[in-house]
């Protein structure tokens, strides 16, 4: 039976030149991210120093460089197999949310604060660290239980954290995103959070989502609604794009707090 299609080709079409113009800033996100120099003795350096079990420019910078293993091993899919129905969504997702980490990390104006967040991450990690110990067997060591005093020791040292804990549950990452889009504007639509839940939608077999936003194809006739669902170059360069200046604006805030003295 004849199929009822969905497709736009002028807009794929386009689509896809979107995307090949975005492919060499994929591929220089990570030396970008690499080449920025913390200043000595300079506000992140201090930072660094009050979050030494994990410093926070090794966090974010381990953020950014995991944003640019994902757009490029997209990339490497696209170039080797073609576009793929699914899979991509979830790698510009995991792009986004390490992209948005590396920023919220950041965000904060007040010192303290980023350094806060940087001993929480570094905590919620060791957690979660033991707790996959846990289930394959393995017993907690007393180098578990050190690290954590180490990181609430370097709690309390920090002047205006007395009363702020680490051991408060780890923030959602629909949270992260919406505390970084407060200000982390960019221009590129759909925004950070919008293309993060879009992705994760897509990356978690939401048939309604994909029938609204990929291309499509009814098959058959009759009362069916079956449909028979293509990814959309149209739609992947604009999360990638967004994906991009997610990250820019990540990297941006790094250069600056770097460089502060």
């Amino acid at each position: 039976m004849a199929e009822d299609s969905f497709v736009n080709p002028d807009l794929e079409r386009y689509g896809q030149e979107q995307y090949d113009s975005l492919r060499p800033r994929i591929h220089e996100m990570r030396s970008r991210a690499l080449a920025v120099i913390v200043t000595p003795d300079g506000m992140l350096a201090r930072e660094d120093e009050r979050t030494d079990y994990s410093p926070i420019s090794y966090q974010v910078r381990f953020q950014l460089q995991l944003a640019a293993e994902h757009l490029v091993a997209l990339d490497h899919l696209v170039a080797g197999h073609g576009l793929p129905n699914y899979a991509g969504y979830v790698l510009i997702r995991a792009a986004l949310e390490t992209s948005a980490t590396a920023y919220w990390l950041l965000q904060p104006n007040v010192s303290n604060r980023r350094v806060l967040r940087a001993l929480r991450t570094a905590s919620w990690d060791q957690r979660d660290s033991a707790e996959f110990a846990s289930a394959a067997g393995h017993a907690a060591t007393d180098w578990d239980l050190q690290r954590h005093d180490h990181l609430d020791s370097l709690r309390r040292k920090v002047k205006g954290l007395h009363q702020s804990s680490l051991d408060v549950p780890r923030l959602s990452h629909t949270d992260m995103l919406t505390a970084v889009e407060r200000s982390l504007k960019i221009s590129q639509q759909p925004s950070t959070l919008l293309a993060w839940r879009l992705c994760s939608s897509l990356a978690h077999g939401n048939s309604a989502a994909a029938v609204m936003a990929l291309q499509h194809r009814q098959i058959g006739g009759g009362n069916a609604n079956i449909h028979r669902a293509t990814s959309s170059w149209a739609l992947v360069s604009a999360l990638v794009r967004t994906a991009l200046e997610t990250f820019d604006g990540a990297l941006a805030q790094y250069q600056q707090r770097a460089s502060a003295t």
